[in-house]
């Protein structure tokens, strides 16, 4: 009877806590877990593991590409720096070899310099062959000496470089006086000084002669391709004719002692000497390397068929 009792009491008490809300430790109502809440615990439970090792791996692979970035940003300035120093060697050498070769020249030109032997009171009438032969040396060694230095110029990057190369300061100086004249028609002499006799005249463009015509003497038509032509009587007295081009007019002058006349580029002209002594006369250029082009030698030079189709006859030869 007390056992049945007791058991009774039991099964009540147990139903009672099933009816009635447990309270936990913070004194808040919750109801008694049954098993759905038990399941639906375990499903929340995977999906947090589940987010959470999901943040943890995409972590993973942020912090790896991140590394793998950096790696490769040092590998692309690590590459920069590479070619910036192989540039600058490749440039160093450059220089390097632009500093060799512009000693070699100095050098060279200096050698070819203190091997020229001018003599400026040479007498060609009254030399030796012997005497002849080595002044003829002695001029191509002058003239290749000044074109080792044209050249120099003309590849020079500044004008300190070409200053340079005109180290010596005889190098700016020309002695018309000493300078072996050319002969130019029958009682003529001229000296020049332009790029092939005078180079610092790259520098500056332009190119000068002195010119001596004897009594009667007289300059064939002939043009100056690349230069103006200004021209100064210094002594005696000088007829001058220029025309530009067909069909405009020609132009005639007397020009005396200090006077001027003007040829312009390309201009066809001649003079004449009226006087029964020599003319002198100084003719400056605006190139350096004014060129000449003497207008009969120029139809001579063309072909005997362009002769004949022109003029309506030809010659041998």
């Amino acid at each position: 009877m007390h056992l049945f009792t007791l058991l009774a009491v039991s099964a009540s008490l147990m139903a009672s806590a099933n009816a009635f809300p447990i309270f936990d430790h913070f004194g808040l109502a919750t109801r008694h877990p049954d098993s759905a809440d038990v399941a639906n615990m375990n499903l929340q439970h995977l999906a947090t593991r589940k987010n959470s090792n999901s943040k943890t791996s995409t972590s993973a692979d942020s912090r790896s590409k991140s590394k793998v970035s950096a790696t490769s940003a040092v590998n692309e300035k690590a590459m920069t720096t590479s070619a910036a120093n192989v540039k600058d060697t490749a440039t160093s050498a450059a220089n390097e070899k632009a500093t060799t070769t512009s000693a070699a020249n100095v050098k060279a030109t200096t050698a070819a310099k203190s091997t020229v032997d001018i003599d400026p009171d040479f007498n060609e009438a009254a030399a030796t062959s012997a005497e002849k032969a080595a002044a003829a040396a002695a001029t191509s060694l002058a003239a290749s000496a000044n074109e080792l230095k044209v050249s120099q110029l003309m590849t020079a990057s500044s004008a300190v470089q070409k200053l340079d190369i005109l180290s010596d300061d005889s190098d700016w100086k020309f002695d018309f006086n000493t300078e072996s004249a050319s002969v130019n028609g029958l009682g003529g002499t001229i000296v020049t000084a332009n790029l092939a006799s005078f180079p610092v005249t790259q520098m500056t463009g332009s190119s000068m002669a002195i010119r001596v015509m004897g009594a009667c003497g007289f300059t064939t038509p002939h043009s100056h391709p690349r230069a103006n032509e200004l021209n100064l009587i210094t002594q005696g007295e000088l007829v001058t004719t220029m025309t530009l081009e067909n069909g405009a007019r020609v132009i005639n002058q007397t020009v005396g002692f200090q006077q001027m006349t003007v040829f312009p580029q390309g201009s066809m002209d001649m003079e004449f000497n009226p006087g029964c002594t020599n003319t002198t006369f100084v003719a400056a250029f605006t190139n350096a390397d004014a060129g000449v082009q003497q207008t009969d030698d120029g139809i001579h030079e063309f072909r005997r068929r362009s002769f004949t189709s022109y003029y309506g006859w030809s010659t041998d030869g």
